[in-house]
């Protein structure tokens, strides 16, 4: 009987403090999104001058003005990525 109550005590502590920890959802999921923003940040450079190029009837230009601009976007998502890792805790 004693450790049938001792088991009912430890299963009521686990789940007590289980609510808490399953809380935590939504600042974890704002830490990983900012770590794929910054690991996805260099691809930016190929689908922006890809979208660029097709965009214009002119390849070449196209293509310049989509080099010139994807390092801006680039670094836009590392700002971002960067935001959310420092402030995931404040959800």
């Amino acid at each position: 009987m004693k450790k049938a109550v001792t088991l009912m005590l430890a299963l009521a502590m686990m789940f007590i403090t289980a609510g808490p920890a399953m809380a935590m959802y939504g600042p974890v999921e704002k830490l990983t999104s900012g770590v794929v923003k910054i690991v996805k940040s260099p691809l930016i450079i190929f689908s922006h001058t890809k979208s660029e190029m097709d965009d214009h009837l002119s390849t070449p230009v196209g293509f310049t003005k989509g080099l010139v601009e994807s390092p801006f976007y680039m670094l836009k998502d590392i700002g971002g990525g960067l935001v959310d890792i420092l402030t995931f805790p404040l959800d």
